[in-house]
């Protein structure tokens, strides 16, 4: 399977469809292996946390522009 990756594989037991390089099909069936579920895992609980840390940064902005606009409100 790796001999594709490093371009040695001739064709010969491609993944991919007609047209394709035949290295484009070797990441795809890497992920359906037994042994890459963890790394799936581990792949979708980073995704997760990230799209939280940034939501949480965002309304964290948000909070802090308001509370400075009603500072400037309150002074003027």
């Amino acid at each position: 399977m790796y001999d594709a990756v490093r371009g040695d594989d001739a064709g010969g037991g491609c993944v991919c469809s007609a047209g394709a390089d035949s290295r484009m099909g070797v990441f795809g069936a890497m992920l359906l292996r037994d042994d890459a579920g963890g790394s799936v895992l581990v792949g979708v609980v980073c995704f997760a946390a990230a799209v939280v840390v940034t939501v949480f940064c965002t309304r964290l902005r948000k909070n802090n522009k308001q509370q400075e606009q009603t500072k400037e409100d309150e002074e003027t």
